[in-house]
């Protein structure tokens, strides 16, 4: 028996006493305590937990700039984002 499970529809863990209740998703799949604390330590490494429908993964993280990523949005969340940035810069004193 595992402790440790993951779902996918809560993009989360729960941990095997929690699964006792009625109160927890469906679609639990069971993690080996070995492979649950190599997510946490990946995390712990930087890397990124991917979620998936087979399970979580660890990745790499992506190095998306920020305005390399802003160009896909809706003009006006770009220019609501652009404009926090600034407060931002400005309120650290740069």
């Amino acid at each position: 028996m595992s402790d440790y499970y993951y779902s996918f529809k809560e993009k989360g863990f729960f941990w095997q006493p929690d699964t006792e209740s009625d109160n927890y998703p469906d679609d639990l799949i069971p993690l080996t305590d070995e492979y649950y604390r190599e997510l946490m330590q990946g995390q712990v490494d930087g890397k990124y937990i991917e979620h998936r429908k087979g399970g979580p993964v660890l990745v790499e993280h992506r190095n998306i700039r920020l305005k390399s990523w802003l160009h896909r949005l809706k003009p006006e969340k770009r220019n609501f984002l652009l404009r926090q940035s600034q407060l931002l810069r400005h309120w650290r004193g740069r």
